[in-house]
Order: C-alpha cells, then structure tokens, then sequence
C-alpha cells in the first residue's frame, strides 16, 4: 500500500513539473530558441543616480558597432550604441535577456540616426539583464549572424507538444491507477477496467486545453502590464 502512496505523490509532483516548468519553457523556446549572450563586458561607470556598463562588441557586428553602454539610471535600462565613423544611419536587432538567460523579447531598430558617432538612446524593459545586437541584410553592411524571429516552427511545434501531452497522459494515467489501489481495495481492477481509457483521455485532453488557454491568458495579461508600465514611464 505503501508503494501507491509513493507513486501518487511522485507523479504529483511530475505533473506540477509539467504544468508549471515544461510547458513556461516550450512557450518561450518555441518562440525565440536557445541564443547564446553576446558582447563582453570591458568597463563599469557607476554613478549617483545608476551604472552604465560599457560592452565590445561580437566580431559579427563590431565592424558596424565596435561597442555599446547598456545604462540603469533611476531604474529605466537604456542602450547606446557607437558607431564606425562612415556610417550616418543604421538599422540593427536587439535581442533582449532576462535574468534566466532566455531570450523574452526582439527590438527592430529601424532607420536610427547618429550623431557625433553614437545612435540615440532605447529603452529596455526593466527586466533586461543583457542584450546581443544583431545587423540584418542592408547594401554596404556585412551581414552578421540574423536575430531570433519570434516565428514558431511548425514542426518543433508539433514534437514540443506532443511530449507535451503525452506527460500530461502519462501522469493522468498514473493518478488514476494509484488512486484505484489506494481507495478501492478488492476493487481496484473493476475500478481500473470500467471505461479507463476513455475517461483517462478525456481527462487528459481537458488538462492539456486548460493549460494551453491559462498560458495564452497569462502571457497576455503581461505583455499588457508590460506595455501599461512603459507608457506610464513615458
């Protein structure tokens, strides 16, 4: 009996894993994949109202932009970018990490002027910890490596969910058994063989559409706080 007991709670805590773990990082994953952090931090201001930290460049782009300043003055992170000094006006990607290490966010800069050799300054949202500058196609410039697009691939898509649903299947199925023996006694098998698959899938189809419906519902609810919290800076 003590066996059960064990199984229960261990595939309780696999199917909260699921839940709250798996499917938060298929949704980020599929959206914008695994990118490695770019630049290398060279110098750190620190002054009274924030830091700036002063980045080289990848090889990639440092022909274009040798170096950039990611500051936090006041609490608003910004970024400036220095420019070679032909260059008059520049368009460039901005991939944007947070603190996991994950990629939560694309800018497209498009058409930034510069001056005296520097590009104006962004503002990032603040829970940008670092960034990696990437150079679309453009006449004259040497294109660099191309910027997470955002676009889900179809069949990733697909392999990411079917795991997907079958983990949430598999712990359904597990409960269920663990739950029979626990609580039938004599009956288990009568419990287990009266429309077990049936009941199994159709519980399992309903986690996996309220899980999908909650992540969609929760990913809207803060690209929204998102935005009211930049234009309220503003």
């Amino acid at each position: 009996m003590a066996g059960w007991y064990i199984l229960l709670v261990l595939t309780g805590i696999f199917f909260l894993a699921v839940q709250f773990v798996l499917l938060p990082k298929i949704l980020v994953r599929l959206r914008y994949g695994a990118v490695p952090p770019r630049g290398r931090g060279r110098e750190t201001l620190r002054e009274s109202d924030g830091k700036s930290v002063l980045y080289d460049a990848p090889s990639d782009v440092s022909h274009v932009i040798p170096q950039y300043t990611l500051s936090e003055r006041n609490g608003e992170k910004r970024l400036q970018c220095r420019v070679s000094a032909n260059v008059r006006a520049i368009s460039y990607d901005v991939a944007l990490f947070n603190r996991y290490g994950e990629v939560f966010k694309v800018l497209n800069v498009r058409k930034d002027a510069v001056n005296s050799g520097y590009t104006g300054e962004i503002a990032l949202p603040p829970e940008t910890e670092y960034i990696s500058i990437y150079l679309p196609a453009a006449k004259g410039v040497r294109r660099g490596i191309s910027a997470p697009s955002g676009k889900i691939p179809k069949v990733r898509f697909l392999i990411y969910i079917t795991v997907f649903v079958l983990s949430v299947f598999l712990s359904v199925c597990l409960m269920r058994i663990s739950v029979a023996h626990i609580f039938g006694g004599l009956y288990a098998e009568g419990f287990l063989m009266s429309g077990y698959f049936g009941s199994v899938l159709s519980t399992s189809l309903v986690v996996v559409a309220a899980d999908i419906l909650f992540a969609l519902i929760l990913f809207k609810v803060k690209n929204r706080k998102r935005r009211r919290d930049r234009h309220a800076k503003h």
